[in-house]
């Protein structure tokens, strides 16, 4: 008689915030890990490429070592964190990428991969003089931005204009369409 025991669970909630600036769009998400039936050892996620490459993680506030395999527009890391990870834990992701005024900036998503289940909210800020078009597909539900966003990580935020949403199935899509020529927030214009 053999027993192979289940994998642990691992139950996320993402919250991802993408800041759009004249010349650099900022992305930071926010990963909350509830584990059930054993230590999670390792962390696999999915993000694409063109974030990872200067992405940074941290786990309880520490820089974490990973391992990446990048295959077509994916990244996909393996973190090892110090000790296995039982109960709650979170975890934050931070990168930067420089943007074309004209050119579509995709929203980038993060996917913990294994057993469990995932809730993800999406928020968009604009640090700009102007707001961009924005276009997305289903899959997406418009939410109160301040109803997910409570984390320090998004602090930055404070009264800039930003819309929410909540994913409600997989394959959705999210692209802010930067115009020609938009420059900085002023103090008025962020005041009005």
């Amino acid at each position: 008689l053999r027993w192979t025991p289940q994998p642990p669970r691992a139950n996320v909630t993402v919250a991802s915030q993408l800041t759009v600036h004249p010349d650099s769009a900022d992305w930071v998400s926010v990963l909350r890990f509830e584990v059930a039936g054993g230590p999670l050892e390792v962390i696999h996620l999915k993000l694409p490429t063109t974030w990872s490459t200067a992405a940074q993680i941290q786990i309880a506030g520490q820089e974490c070592p990973f391992t990446t395999e990048t295959r077509d527009a994916s990244t996909f890391w393996t973190i090892t964190p110090d000790r296995p990870i039982w109960g709650a834990q979170r975890l934050v992701l931070r990168s930067r990428t420089p943007i074309t005024p004209g050119r579509e900036v995709v929203f980038p998503e993060v996917v913990p991969l294994g057993r469990g289940v995932v809730d993800a909210s999406l928020a968009l800020v604009f640090a700009t003089a102007t707001l961009p078009a924005t276009s997305g597909s289903a899959g997406l539900r418009e939410i109160s931005y301040a109803s997910r966003f409570q984390d320090e990580e998004f602090g930055a935020a404070v009264d800039l204009p930003a819309r929410a949403y909540h994913v409600d199935r997989e394959g959705w899509t999210l692209a802010v369409q930067p115009p020609e020529d938009f420059g900085t927030v002023s103090p008025d214009a962020a005041a009005r």
